[in-house]
C-alpha cells in the first residue's frame, strides 16, 4: 500500500483526501503553492494580535495613568516607563594599542602578543577575544587572497 496517494483514503471511519501538491524536477514545492490549503485564512490574526488591536483604542489612557503612576511614587510604572525608553547600558572596551602588532609578522606571533597582554592585564579579556577573532577573519582573508593568485598563476600558465 502507498503511503501516499491522490485517491481518498479511510482511515477508522475518517475520509482523508491528500491533495497533491505542485513540485519542481528537484522536488521543492513551488512558489504560491500551499502545503496546507486548510490552512488558516491569510490576515488571521493570532490571539497576541486580537488582543494588541483591542488595547490599540485604549492606549493612550493606559500610557498616561502608567506615567502618573510613576510620578507619583510607583516604582513599578517607574521601571516599566524606564525599561522601554531608556536601553539598558553596555560596557564598552577602552581603545587598544598594541604597538608590538608588525604588520609583517606571522598572524600566531600576533595573537600570542594579544595573548600576553591580556594575561598581564594590560587590555581586556574582551578585547583579546575581539581582537584575536579579527585576526582569524584576517587569515581566512590573507587565504582567500593567496588561492586567488595561484589560480590566476595556473590559468596563465595553462591557458585557462
Amino acid at each position: 500500500m502507498a503511503l501516499l496517494s491522490s485517491a481518498p483514503s479511510t482511515c477508522r471511519n475518517l475520509q482523508v483526501e491528500i491533495i497533491p501538491t505542485q513540485r519542481d524536477a528537484r522536488g521543492r514545492v513551488l512558489p504560491g503553492t500551499s502545503l496546507n490549503p486548510a490552512g488558516k485564512a491569510k490576515g488571521t490574526l493570532s490571539e497576541t494580535g486580537r488582543i494588541r488591536v483591542a488595547l490599540a483604542g485604549a492606549l493612550p489612557e493606559i500610557l498616561a495613568a502608567v506615567v502618573q503612576r510613576a510620578k507619583e511614587g510607583d516604582l513599578q510604572a517607574a521601571r516599566i516607563i524606564l525599561d522601554r525608553v531608556l536601553p539598558p547600558l553596555r560596557a564598552e572596551a577602552a581603545p587598544v594599542t598594541l604597538v608590538d602588532l608588525d604588520g609583517d609578522a606571522p598572524l600566531t606571533e600576533r595573537a600570542t602578543l594579544v595573548f600576553k597582554a591580556a594575561t598581564a592585564g594590560e587590555i581586556s579579556v574582551e578585547s583579546a577575544s575581539t581582537l584575536i577573532t579579527a585576526l582569524s577573519g584576517l587569515s581566512r582573508l590573507r587565504e582567500a587572497d593567496e588561492l586567488t593568485a595561484r589560480v590566476a598563476r595556473l590559468e596563465a600558465r595553462y591557458g585557462a
